[in-house]
């Protein structure tokens, strides 16, 4: 049991991290489309794609 709550220690230290890190790329990718939209206000939006046109893969 004890060998079990030691390791639990461990991945919880580092769940906890890998979570913070996750919370920080989520809220600069929640800022920079914020700004972006900001930014692009009062803009026309960009013309609809050509359905005659494929890209490639």
């Amino acid at each position: 049991m004890a060998t079990l709550v030691r390791v639990s220690q461990v991945d919880a230290r580092l769940y906890e991290e890998c979570r913070l890190h996750h919370a920080g790329v989520v809220n600069a990718y929640v800022e920079s489309r914020a700004e972006i939209i900001r930014h692009n206000e009062g803009r026309s939006p960009p013309a609809p794609a050509r359905a005659d046109i494929i890209d490639p893969p």
